[in-house]
Order: C-alpha cells, then structure tokens, then sequence
C-alpha cells in the first residue's frame, strides 16, 4: 500500500479476520531521493483457516485520534 512514512503516517491493522495472523510489515523506499516520497507498506499476513478474511486497515500518525483515511480489504483463502 502506498505510504508515506517521513510525513509520520503509516498503514496500520485496525483488525482483522481470525484465519489470519500477521507475520511482518515493511516498508519499500521510493526509488527517487526527492523529500516526501512515498514508498510502499507491505503486510505479510500467514492464513490458518479457509474461507473470506477481512483486514480492516487505517492510514494515521501515531499521535493523532483520526484516521486519514480507511481501507477494507478481503482475501479468499483456498487452502491455509
């Protein structure tokens, strides 16, 4: 997902389904020096049961009670 850490905002699992569990995050760096660039968040997520999983995920600063913005996303697991 597109973030943009340097500005204090980063993605963050607000919840998700129980059939998965998250392994890590990382953040990809732009490929440009300019100040500001945005790089990308990356959510590895490890599935343990089949079925639709929801990950409710919310793009914030640490130190701010809004969110700026929200995102839904649903995987179909096949197998775990």
């Amino acid at each position: 997902m597109n973030s943009t850490p340097s500005t204090g905002y980063m993605w963050v699992i607000k919840s998700m389904g129980s059939g998965l569990e998250k392994k890590s995050s990382d953040f990809i760096p732009p490929s440009t020096q300019m100040p500001g660039a945005g790089g990308k968040q990356v959510f590895v997520l490890d599935a343990k049961s089949v079925g639709t999983q929801v990950v409710d995920l919310a793009y914030r600063r640490s130190w701010e009670k809004e969110d700026a913005y929200q995102a839904k996303v649903e995987i179909d697991v096949t197998a775990p």
